[in-house]
């Protein structure tokens, strides 16, 4: 038998492309690079993609990079977030992202 200890080492996060739709700023593109906060863009929050609308909680979510796949996690946020035209759970961290759309509210 072999006494090799093996150590694993996670990949780096690998680059994606978001496309951010906001009807008062338009679009806009958002190159990730691992864990990304997302909600409403106010005084005294940090979030790496503030968004205008009054919909979206101040911590509104989250996406992140684990095993060389992006997910999003809902922070429990007062409106929710739908996928696809689904709602999903608060705190789900099941939603692999990649051609999908993400929204603060359900439309018509």
């Amino acid at each position: 038998m072999n006494n090799q200890t093996v150590y694993y080492k996670p990949l780096p996060p690998q680059p994606a492309t978001l496309l951010v739709v906001e009807r008062e700023k338009g679009v806009r593109i958002v190159e990730l690079q691992g864990g990304t906060r997302i909600g409403r863009a106010c005084e005294g929050v940090y979030n790496d993609i503030a968004l205008s609308s009054q919909i979206v909680s101040r911590n509104h979510g989250e996406l992140f990079y684990e095993d060389c796949i992006y997910y999003y996690r809902d922070n429990n946020s007062l409106n929710g977030t739908f996928f696809n035209g689904v709602k999903m759970e608060p705190f789900n961290e099941s939603t692999k992202i990649g051609g999908t759309s993400i929204r603060s509210r359900k439309t018509k």
